[in-house]
């Protein structure tokens, strides 16, 4: 047994031979409290976690914290409430009620009757409804996050979720949820709001009618076809007359065609528990013939593959959050850091006391980029230069053969064993013009050249940071 104080002064025990899951990027194990009560204790090892891990699970504390300060106030029936947290050298230990099984296990297992299935929608929806009245958006809802505790359904793991008020999406830039509840608008990296966490409530509904999710990828960019572009299959008689219009509402691919909030759900949910009469039922099956239609009508033809501005438009949007992540990293290092972006959303820059770091998108033509999606350029410039356009380096994204883009930075040194070099500087690292970067961009994706050598890392907020530190230096 392994024993730990949290930071509410309480002594807290778990045994790591009695693993009991997995959640939030951590393994669950059976614990207990210094009187013996049982709990549940998840333990992260933060040693081993990349960045955007780490702040995920900075966030999963931060959102405890707040629910836990809500909880006395709100009476929070519907919503994981940690009880306690700890760091014991690497490794973060979250403290929770112990949790008699999971949604997604009951789905499984098929152990929900069917009296009970709309109960449990209520009960899910009614912490979304509590966890909404906080400021909080869960994000990541989905069969598994749902814990069954002394016979409740709750809601658990905020590793992603975000606090409304925040100004900015720290801690939260790339993840948005798991594919087969992502709701469409977030594919198009548009923010999350309360109506893609009911999108999200309404494949879960769907899913505990039917034993399935809507829609089955496999892959992302299956997903990402699938909601934006197709009707799930008809409920028919899997899902009470009642209660089948709302699922279907849930669904729209248009925010403003789904339910207000969660709240109007609940009521819903609520109107609709008990036996129609006749007239009712007529009007009820009406209504689901006719929401049915209005997804077959909203899903777009799908197209046979995605075209090259679909994906600039998610290359661009990847780099932003890369860019925001570096930003909010360096912003308490630099408290002077502003950032800023074109009107189109393809040039941006970071801007440091002195001096400016600017990277620059190209509006290439498809036929000068293949098999590249998109290429810039990076600019240091101190802010009495900004008018010289030597490109200190050279930005590409490039498709993946699994379909994700990827963003790079490369560097060019000119050979030494080449008298003639007009492609930049010879006494250092650099990037290349547009036209040149155009006119080399096969021996550039082969990295194959006599007259230069090529460096190439995968573009994150850590060499954001580094250029951060050169553009300083200067």
């Amino acid at each position: 047994m392994t024993r730990f104080v949290g930071l509410t002064g309480k002594t807290w025990t778990y045994d790591e031979r009695q693993n009991i899951g997995r959640g939030g990027g951590g393994v669950v194990f059976a614990g207990s409290y210094e009187d013996g009560a049982p709990v549940a204790v998840k333990k992260v090892n933060l040693s081993d976690a990349g960045l955007e891990a780490q702040r995920r699970r900075d966030r999963e504390i931060e959102i405890g914290d707040l629910i836990a300060a809500s909880h006395a106030a709100e009476a929070l029936k519907h919503v994981l409430v940690p009880l306690d947290h700890a760091v014991v050298d690497d490794v973060l230990l979250i403290v929770m009620p112990i949790a008699e099984g999971s949604l997604a296990k009951a789905i499984q297992e098929d152990t929900l009757d069917e009296g009970s299935r709309i109960g449990v929608l209520l009960q899910v929806a009614q912490g979304l409804e509590e966890l909404h009245s906080l400021g909080i958006l869960h994000r990541d809802l989905k069969a598994d996050n749902v814990l069954q505790v002394d016979e409740r359904w709750l809601l658990a793991d905020f590793g992603i979720s975000r606090d409304t008020a925040q100004k900015t999406a720290t801690y939260t830039l790339s993840a948005f949820g798991t594919a087969p509840y992502v709701a469409p608008e977030l594919w198009e990296f548009q923010s999350a709001s309360v109506k893609s966490d009911l999108y999200a409530l309404g494949v879960l509904a769907y899913q505990v009618l039917t034993g399935q999710c809507p829609f089955r990828g496999p892959e992302n960019s299956d997903y990402r076809r699938q909601h934006l572009t197709e009707a799930p299959a008809d409920l028919g008689d899997q899902a009470p007359t009642s209660v089948a219009p709302l699922i279907y509402r849930l669904l729209q691919k248009d925010p403003a065609r789904r339910p207000r909030d969660a709240r109007a759900v609940v009521e819903a949910l609520r109107s609709r528990t008990g036996p129609l009469t006749p007239a009712q039922q007529r009007l009820a099956t009406r209504a689901q013939q006719a929401e049915a239609r209005r997804l077959q009508v909203e899903a777009k033809v799908p197209q046979s593959a995605p075209q090259r501005e679909d994906f600039q438009q998610q290359a661009y949007a990847e780099l932003s959050l890369v860019l925001e992540e570096a930003e909010n990293i360096a912003r308490p290092i630099i408290p002077e850091l502003t950032a800023g972006a074109s009107f189109d959303e393809r040039n941006f820059w970071l801007l440091v006391p002195g001096g400016r770091l600017e990277f620059e998108g190209w509006s290439l033509d498809s036929a000068s980029t293949q098999p590249l999606i998109s290429a810039g350029a990076v600019y240091l410039h101190k802010i009495a230069a900004l008018n010289i356009r030597d490109p200190h380096a050279n930005i590409l994204c490039e498709k993946e053969p699994e379909g994700r883009l990827s963003w790079h930075i490369v560097q060019f040194e000119a050979s030494p064993y080449i008298p003639y070099y007009s492609k930049g500087p010879r006494d250092r690292a650099h990037g290349l013009s547009r036209e040149q970067f155009i006119a080399d961009r096969y021996e550039i994706l082969r990295a194959d050249s006599n007259s230069w050598t090529m460096t190439k890392q995968k573009l994150n907020s850590d060499v954001i940071l580094e250029l951060l530190g050169d553009l300083i230096s200067l």
